[in-house]
């Protein structure tokens, strides 16, 4: 079987595929998959997806240390 799963990664990055694992709730599971498929489809239903995603999850990048560090000097004690 490790034969057919190298094989499978393999044609899925030929397609310019990416595999992604996330932990959700099993109500948000559903959900993942039914967007992860429209999005495979690379057609206008799945632009349209992109953009409201997009518009909806804004990029950020996690904190460096130092800015972590800032951040916690700047607040009050509890």
């Amino acid at each position: 079987m490790p034969g057919a799963v190298q094989d499978h990664r393999r044609r899925m990055a030929e397609r310019g595929c990416k595999r992604v694992e996330v932990i959700a709730s099993p109500s948000d599971a559903e959900l993942l998959r039914r967007v992860a498929r429209i999005l495979d489809k690379n057609d206008e239903a799945a632009a349209r997806l992109r953009d409201v995603l997009a518009k909806a999850t804004p990029e950020t990048r996690p904190a460096t240390f130092r800015e972590w560090l800032a951040e916690e000097a700047e607040r009050p004690d509890e």
